[in-house]
């Protein structure tokens, strides 16, 4: 069973990277600019640095070493 993300939310982006899976940003659940990274090996979710920005619906991408989000939604629509 994987384990509980600590802002379920909805419209995330999501990124493979180092071992480790981004859930970036999203809509509901207090989601809205917050950085989810889950760490298969032991099935625990941490937080990362908040994005810039609070909102969801966004796209992202990882270009060599880098990861890259855009801003999408955001909750001051």
């Amino acid at each position: 069973t994987l384990g509980r993300r600590p802002f379920p939310g909805n419209h995330h982006a999501v990124e493979a990277f180092g071992g480790r899976l981004f859930v970036l940003g999203g809509l509901g659940s207090n989601s809205s600019g917050r950085v989810q990274i889950y760490h298969p090996g032991s099935n625990v979710w941490t937080l990362g640095a908040n994005l810039p920005w609070n909102g969801g619906s966004c796209s992202s991408a990882v270009i060599g070493l880098r990861m890259l989000s855009t801003t999408g939604a955001t909750s001051n629509m």
